[in-house]
């Protein structure tokens, strides 16, 4: 069985031969959830990356950062001024 991939990040068509039953044995089936899996994963590693890149994100992107890096901040000076007087 031929599996025809296309490259996510620089868009070549790959193919791969496989066997009903592979070497490791895996059947087709299994492969297949692995093509698919890897597929998932590059096409969200991609969607991110343009998220990142577009001016409609990063204010939300800030604005969690600044949420978390507060948190942060407020849990240290309050650990801090209960040990300095407690």
């Amino acid at each position: 069985m031929m599996i025809k991939d296309i490259c996510v990040e620089c868009g070549t068509r790959k193919s791969k031969f496989i066997s009903s039953k592979s070497k490791t044995g895996e059947y087709v089936g299994d492969a297949l959830m692995e093509v698919g899996l890897k597929s998932l994963y590059k096409m969200g590693r991609l969607g991110l990356s343009q998220a990142i890149k577009s001016n409609t994100s990063k204010p939300l992107i800030k604005e969690i950062a600044n949420k978390y890096i507060n948190q942060g901040i407020d849990s240290v000076t309050s650990n801090l001024s209960q040990k300095i007087a407690p």
